[in-house]
């Protein structure tokens, strides 16, 4: 049920992620039709037919974790044979709806003019943020994304939402205040939390510090907390490393993260780059061989690896 936030089609969003859902829906349902040994189990519609506030999280993009524990219970209950009824709790709908209609609809409104870039919209409306959690997420991020540091800090600081204490790490590392930032994200419940973006943000903000240490530390927290996210952690750290020209240590973590079978395109280029850097090309040939990248950055940048390798042999070939 996550909504796309974009598309590359000549059409709006809204019309694209329609579209794309109901493509989706109606496969599953050819293939329940098709094979009596397949089910579909509703867990699309247990979000998207309940009420917002109880489904989402702050920033209506995301599932909420409740509802997430709770359709992962009723489905294995549902093919376990367990009868028992799902433990999960959901936050009441009554605890939910803390915001009006109008509140919910100006914050939708916020999204969209954060997206277009209407500053204006949520300078006529800033005192909005006092009394709107959702219409504050969005002004904080506006003030982030033009570069007003000090307000978007304001905003955030004392928002315990994770969203906005992430932001509010971001607002520390770009005021130069990178040590503050880690130690904000230091003091979130780390072995709690699923996601990732503040995780990237402590990377960035030792990055932002210079420090190899802070970096390797970013690495441990970061495993010991989530050891099922090592990957994502070695390919973040590895490319800060890269970025740092620390490329030994950066090759032992991208070479790792690379070779994974849910390895991303963008770090299988950040790999071969630093093998390049460290003139093992025939690493990053074998590496960058078969890669098809998926945006037009991406394609390019493959290009230019490929060139660069291949230069490199050809150089190596005549000087023997």
């Amino acid at each position: 049920p996550v909504p796309m936030m974009a598309t590359h089609r000549n059409t709006d969003v809204i019309t694209a992620n329609s579209y794309s859902k109901s493509v989706l829906r109606a496969v599953a349902e050819q293939l329940v039709t098709d094979d009596e040994r397949v089910t579909y189990f509703p867990s699309f519609e247990t979000v998207s037919l309940s009420n917002r506030n109880v489904s989402w999280a702050d920033d209506f993009v995301h599932v909420n974790k409740d509802m997430i524990a709770l359709n992962v219970e009723r489905m294995v209950n549902a093919f376990t044979g367990n009868e028992t009824a799902a433990s999960a709790i959901l936050t009441s709908t009554a605890a939910a709806n803390t915001e009006s209609a109008e509140a919910l609809l100006l914050a939708e409104r916020a999204r969209e003019a954060r997206a277009s870039g209407d500053y204006e919209f949520f300078d006529a409306h800033a005192d909005a943020a006092e009394a709107s959690p959702a219409f504050a997420l969005e002004y904080a991020k506006c003030l982030y994304e033009a570069q007003r540091y000090d307000e978007a800090f304001e905003i955030a600081e004392n928002d315990d939402r994770l969203e906005m204490q992430t932001l509010a790490a971001r607002c520390l590392i770009a005021t130069g205040a990178a040590e503050k930032a880690i130690a904000r994200i230091r003091a979130l419940p780390l072995k709690q939390l699923k996601e990732t973006d503040h995780w990237r943000v402590y990377v960035e903000a030792a990055s932002a510090m210079k420090s190899e240490a802070a970096l390797l530390e970013a690495e441990r927290e970061w495993v010991e907390s989530q050891p099922r996210q090592k990957g994502l952690a070695q390919a973040a750290v590895g490319r800060a490393l890269y970025v740092m020209g620390l490329n030994e240590l950066a090759a032992d973590r991208l070479v790792a993260a690379a070779a994974l079978p849910n390895r991303n395109v963008a770090t299988v280029m950040d790999c071969a780059a630093c093998l390049c850097a460290l003139e093992r090309y025939g690493e990053a040939q074998d590496m960058i061989d078969g890669l098809i990248g998926r945006t037009d950055w991406q394609i390019r940048r493959i290009r230019r690896l490929k060139r660069r390798i291949a230069n490199a042999l050809s150089q190596d070939a005549d000087q023997t």
